[in-house]
């Protein structure tokens, strides 16, 4: 058989008690929660704050440089142009570094009654022997190198009498010099010192 107590229970203070310490101890743990959330703000906010002003001056130093990125794009391309100039400039000189404008002038300033007999160049240095009719022919020939733009330091390092008869001209005596003098490359002036 079941039984059933209709009779009212007394209702004791403990149990309502327990149910308000419950939503107290919710309300406090809420409030710590907001607390705690306001205390991060406020050390996020100066973090937040500072990031926000180096992104305004990169982004100010961006559009600083999208101004002078044509400059800098113009500047480039006559870097550019300079090296494949560069490039020329060193492909000529190497191709004047043959001693062709050099026997090209030396052959259009050597006066009548001067022979070579001896031509040598060595970085830059060159030296000449050779025969002449006579003093005055080997001064007009140094005057006319030291007066070319392809020589410099022209120094007249030997000149002697011919002791030797030569079978056609037995009554005419020579003389022997040697001269030493630097050559000088120009570029384009080969055709000023062929049409003066």
């Amino acid at each position: 058989m079941i039984r059933i107590n209709l009779a009212p229970k007394k209702s004791g203070g403990t149990k309502s008690n327990t149910g308000l310490v419950e939503i107290i101890f919710y309300l406090l743990a809420t409030a710590g929660v907001i607390a705690a959330l306001i205390m991060m703000r406020e050390d996020i906010s100066p973090e937040i704050m500072k990031q926000q002003q180096e992104l305004s001056k990169l982004q100010q130093n961006v559009a600083q440089f999208q101004d002078i990125m044509p400059e800098i794009q113009k500047l480039q391309e006559a870097q550019q142009r300079a090296s494949q100039l560069k490039e020329i400039i060193e492909r000529v000189q190497r191709i004047n570094k043959n001693p062709v404008a050099t026997l090209d002038e030396l052959a259009r300033i050597i006066p009548q009654k001067v022979w070579l007999t001896y031509f040598s160049e060595q970085d830059g240095q060159v030296v000449m022997k050779g025969i002449a009719g006579g003093t005055e022919e080997v001064a007009a020939f140094m005057l006319a190198l030291q007066e070319s733009p392809y020589f410099q330091e022209v120094r007249l390092a030997n000149v002697s009498q011919v002791n030797e008869v030569l079978a056609d001209l037995p009554s005419y005596r020579f003389v022997e010099f040697v001269i030493t003098t630097k050559a000088v490359r120009l570029i384009g002036a080969a055709a000023t010192a062929t049409n003066p």
